[in-house]
């Protein structure tokens, strides 16, 4: 095919806006994940591998269990998926559901025109591969407060081979998205649920409110021991028609995560970069300038171990004890502080934050 057909149908199918920034999603090849690339034992809802996209449930999830991962199983043109595998099984009751999930922004939702009587079409397109074949189902959710949501489902043909998939959603014409950093825009992949939540497909307009929805048939993937779920090359756009996944570079896509989410890592004696001083002989404050603009003030959280570090009067190593000081958190930069340790010289020395066990990491997060 020649460049100026290819050019020529890629306007046709969007011909609402630029070429590049068509996906409203964050991290839809898996290239990043900050917290870890695998975890076991999960059996709860959470962040805990690739940003932005988590494990979530509905009513409890059950007793199922899973080891979720960054996996480098991924159809050609990409380098990473999101993996599930189930390590413990369960049969869910009620309106148990088990699910990824990923959340976005209001104010970047704006261009889907929801609410208005120009609501646009909003299609999602993303390869899948399952063990498990049979009927998923793929809900959106509107607003904060989960206001308006629409389902539809997708079918995996063949057990263990990767699909392309793409589903078009008529636009929201009665709830308009909070222009604001709140949650506007939920995108849920429903992995299984139990029977008081399965449902035909309906849209935003004869939707329901605030709940977990499955389509009739659903799988039940968390039946089967050793079940896996792949899904990569997640795009979200306005329109009728899935254009192909824009790639964004390593570098891009770190930024946006961690405007959500980011992560200092270190072993033994690493620096975290933070520089400040001491209070007294027991207190420590040190200045924290995040990466890019957050969400909003993040809160904090030390795994391992860390020191004030300061040539002849390096404190003790503490594993708790740190927090950031609200009057002076942002969405810009942080005041951490440290307080009950020992050993600090006089006040007003200087210090350096010094991780002291290998593994050891600072996080911050802002996360919906």
């Amino acid at each position: 095919m020649s460049k100026a057909r290819e050019l020529a149908e890629l306007g046709a199918v969007y011909d609402s806006g630029a070429l590049s920034n068509r996906n409203v999603i964050i991290n839809g090849a898996f290239q990043v994940a900050q917290r870890g690339t695998s975890a076991t034992g999960v059996t709860a809802a959470a962040f805990n591998t690739v940003d932005r996209f988590q494990y979530a449930e509905g009513s409890g999830g059950g007793s199922a269990g899973f080891t979720i991962s960054q996996s480098t199983e991924a159809p050609d043109g990409f380098g990473n998926s999101f993996k599930f595998e189930v390590t413990t099984t369960d049969t869910l009751t009620g309106g148990e559901n088990c699910l990824i999930r990923t959340r976005l922004e209001g104010q970047n939702m704006q261009r889907f025109k929801s609410g208005t009587s120009d609501a646009e079409s909003i299609t999602v397109s993303f390869y899948v591969r399952a063990s498990v074949t049979g009927t998923y189902g793929v809900q959106l959710m509107l607003g904060p407060s989960a206001n308006a949501t629409a389902l539809q489902s997708i079918t995996v043909n063949s057990a263990n081979t990767w699909e392309y998939k793409t589903l078009t959603f008529a636009g929201s014409t009665s709830y308009a998205i909070p222009n604001d950093t709140s949650r506007g825009f939920d995108l849920n992949i429903m992995l299984d649920s139990g029977p008081d939540d399965l449902v035909a497909p309906y849209t935003f307009a004869a939707g329901v409110s605030g709940a977990f929805r499955a389509p009739t048939g659903q799988a039940n993937f968390v039946q089967n021991s050793g079940a896996t779920f792949h899904i990569t090359g997640i795009q979200v756009e306005v329109g009728t028609e899935a254009t192909p996944f824009e790639h964004r570079s390593f570098g891009d896509e770190l930024a946006r995560c961690q405007r959500y989410t980011y992560v200092v890592k270190g072993d033994d004696d690493d620096h975290t970069g933070y520089i400040g001083y001491s209070e007294s002989t027991t207190n420590a404050r040190f200045g924290v300038l995040h990466p890019v603009p957050m969400r909003a003030a993040p809160s904090f959280t030390l795994s391992g171990t860390c020191r004030a570090q300061g040539g002849t009067a390096d404190s003790a190593n503490f594993t708790s004890g740190l927090a950031i000081i609200s009057p002076n958190t942002s969405h810009t930069g942080a005041c951490i502080r440290v307080s009950g340790t020992s050993n600090l010289g006089a006040a007003d020395r200087g210090y350096n934050l010094q991780f002291k066990a290998d593994g050891s990491s600072l996080t911050f997060d802002a996360e919906l």
